[in-house]
């Protein structure tokens, strides 16, 4: 009847924080279980989990809220909600961030230009989230799927999308960054290094716009 949700990297990460949670709360987890592993009736079924705790039974669906609702759906839960015992659970994959346009992310990097003059700690700040808002739009053209911005700054240099100074100077802006966003003692921020990295976004903006079809 229905086959398992097509297993991208969100849907195995919240498949897994759902096993996580319920083998925590004592269920016995089953991950894309088969044929055996389900009563007859479901037996055309491929969840993405089975769970028992007792006599108590879970069937485990991750979809996408951005999915329109699905009739198998509708009949899956029909037919487990007739079971004794059994019962239907849907885990929803948590939706990505949008990032901003190219247009607003270079906006914010020009406001920090500007602001480096006054108040680099914050004009940092703000550079930053435009270099990182243009990385993320640089790598989803890429096929690359990361938020974490280290593992983000290592995969665009191995492509040649940033060369190794940009890459230096982006990775030693983080650092300073994420000093300044958790309150911890670092290297003050110094009002060229700012307007120079304000700089590299717009680099980053034109790549941005001439990677897109």
């Amino acid at each position: 009847m229905t086959g398992a949700t097509q297993f991208t990297p969100a849907v195995r990460e919240a498949a897994a924080a759902a096993a996580g949670r319920l083998r925590s709360q004592g269920w016995e987890v089953v991950s894309d279980p088969g044929a055996g592993e389900l009563p007859p009736a479901l037996a055309d079924v491929r969840p993405d989990l089975v769970a028992r705790r007792g006599d108590e039974h879970l069937v485990v669906q991750v979809k996408s809220r951005r999915m329109p609702p699905n009739m198998d759906t509708v009949v899956l839960a029909e037919r487990v909600g007739a079971l004794p015992g059994w019962r239907l659970e849907l885990v929803y994959v948590p939706e990505a961030p949008l990032t901003a346009d190219r247009e607003e992310l270079s906006q914010r990097a020009l406001r920090a230009y500007n602001l480096a003059k006054t108040d680099p700690e914050a004009a940092l700040l703000l550079a930053w989230s435009a270099v990182e808002g243009l990385l993320h739009r640089l790598a989803e053209g890429r096929g690359l799927d990361t938020d974490a911005p280290g593992a983000l700054l290592s995969a665009l240099a191995s492509l040649g999308v940033i060369d190794e100074a940009e890459h230096r100077q982006l990775r030693e802006a983080w650092e300073v960054r994420n000093a300044l966003a958790h309150g911890r003692q670092g290297p003050t921020p110094d009002k060229r290094a700012v307007q120079r990295l304000s700089d590299l976004a717009q680099l980053l903006t034109e790549r941005s716009t001439s990677a897109q079809p």
